[in-house]
């Protein structure tokens, strides 16, 4: 039963979250056809320095609730006053660095746009602390009004700013306008009374302290990409990257991150019961690879059509940039499912340790890279600090549910050559196509193109599980869904009346 719930709260977080990058996708369309990347870049910037600053001031309050047997009215007061006073002390902090920062990367831009950026959080830490009660019930849909609304105010803000001709502010307008209707809704739809205490203040340090210095050190993995290439590159270099890494980063936004709640939900009651979490953590793990692996293998190989339709001809050099994102990010396939596992367990520190580990590697990987080699460089340290980053993780997850770093690569390897292969049909579809289509037939290329690619990973995949003995996996779940609705599926596609359909033979009957 928990099963079901939690998977039926991860769809309803996978669609929200996948529909509303889809419509941070439409305002990436529509803005960057009016701006140019040099507009982007310059707000990437300012970004980079509003959420190194929010990631130092963390305060998993959420997470923490999550975890508690019964919530008192008190968590609900503190909770609320944490995150108002988290938002005052991120908003002074951003007004303090904003002329520094401005006088370092010689931009005076940079001065007002980061006060206005900064003013994002602090909005949004007057939300409803109410919204957790419905997460801890595995009942999502409210999280997906709250988050789908917001996101519907802001993109609509930020393309008529862009219409009317407000440049780069149409960005910074939209996510003020996003952030103001989140906390708006989240009180319509989770009515909550403010009342300002701090009588669970204790409690909320005591869980927040490895949580808060993890997300530093992500933060700072994150974002010192954006910082070193703004400061020793262009603004129309930092667009460019900034572009490609966030449509390569759709497919985490949308699909695994939403999942990351309900899986700590079912994690947490496995561990509660006594029983073992590795099954359930090897095959949380295989449904993402299984899907997420043929998403960023398809999104590396028709890349070229991907950023000609979507962003236009000014961005065709955004193109190979995205090629090598989308691979780059293949390594935290294997190990998206560790994080849920590691909140379950209490394991706090193991995520700051993780993420140190990777600061310790990404750092001097980006400045040289860059210093050295410039755009490449910067894909080549990223794709370097990924594998690190995420062969430590695995050894993670070998001390703590007995599971192999071997074992874990081997757990996925249909998918891997399932996708391996999907990439060089790809290839040679496109060749293949190429001469058919018109230079301005982009759309086209790309739709035959990933329809040939998906059905060929699919029917492959299913070939090799079959080869490999039937293990547990998403090829059975569709098995089994085929099987309960055979008869369903069978009437939809033949309109045959129920009384001409085949009848199964009752297993009672003699």
């Amino acid at each position: 039963m928990i099963g079901k719930k939690a998977a039926f709260g991860g769809a309803i977080l996978v669609g929200t979250r996948l529909f509303s990058r889809v419509l941070d996708l439409v305002a990436m369309v529509v803005i960057a056809r009016i701006l140019t990347p040099g507009d982007f870049g310059l707000v990437a910037l300012a970004m980079s320095f509003v959420i190194i600053v929010e990631a130092v001031l963390e305060l998993p309050l959420t997470q923490a609730m999550l975890r508690l047997d019964d919530i008192e009215r008190a968590h609900y007061d503190s909770a609320f006053t944490l995150s108002i006073l988290r938002g005052c002390v991120l908003y002074l902090c951003v007004l303090i660095i904003s002329f520094p920062v401005t006088h370092i990367y010689g931009d005076d831009r940079l001065f007002l746009l980061l006060q206005v950026v900064g003013a994002a959080p602090l909005l949004k830490s007057f939300a409803s602390p109410m919204l957790v009660d419905f997460q801890r019930a595995l009942s999502f849909w409210r999280d997906a009004a709250v988050e789908l609304s917001a996101k519907i105010c802001g993109v609509v803000a930020s393309i008529s700013c862009a219409a009317l001709g407000a440049g780069y502010w149409s960005i910074a307008i939209g996510l003020l306008c996003t952030n103001s209707a989140y906390s708006l809704i989240s009180f319509i739809l989770a009515p909550y009374r403010p009342r300002l205490s701090f009588a669970r203040m204790g409690f909320f340090a005591r869980f927040s302290g490895w949580i808060s210095l993890a997300q530093v050190a992500i933060a700072l993995n994150w974002q010192v990409e954006n910082l070193v290439l703004g400061r020793l590159g262009s603004s129309t270099q930092l667009g460019l990257f900034k572009v490609g890494s966030d449509l390569a980063g759709i497919p985490f936004q949308a699909l695994f991150g939403p999942l990351a709640r309900p899986l700590i939900a079912v994690f947490s009651k496995i561990k509660a019961s006594g029983a073992s979490t590795k099954g359930q953590y090897l095959l949380a793990s295989s449904y993402m690879m299984a899907i997420g692996l043929p998403i960023m293998t398809g999104i590396a190989v028709t890349a070229p059509f991907i950023t000609r339709v979507f962003l236009g001809d000014q961005w065709d050099a955004a193109a190979p940039i995205l090629h090598l994102l989308a691979l780059s990010t293949i390594p935290a396939l294997f190990t998206v499912a560790a994080y849920p596992l590691v909140i379950a367990a209490g394991q706090t520190k193991i995520v700051f340790q993780q993420n140190i580990a990777d600061l310790v590697v990404r750092v001097p990987s980006t400045i040289a890279g860059i210093y050295f080699y410039g755009l490449n460089g910067l894909i080549g340290a990223r794709l370097i600090s990924e594998l690190f980053r995420n062969i430590y993780i695995m050894k993670t997850i070998k001390d703590m549910e007995g599971i192999s770093i071997s074992g874990q690569v081997t757990y996925h390897a249909r998918y891997l050559v399932s996708a391996g292969a999907m990439y060089f049909i790809v290839l040679t579809v496109e060749q293949i196509l190429i001469p058919h289509f018109r230079s301005d037939q982009s759309l086209a290329r790309l739709v035959v193109a990933s329809f040939i690619g998906a059905c060929f990973y699919f029917v492959s995949i299913f070939i090799g599980w079959l080869v490999s003995g039937r293990p547990p996996g998403i090829e059975q779940s569709v098995v089994n869904f085929l099987k309960e609705h055979r008869g369903r599926i069978a009437r939809a596609n033949f309109g045959k009346p129920d009384h001409l359909m085949p009848k199964r033979k009752d297993p009672a009957a003699p």
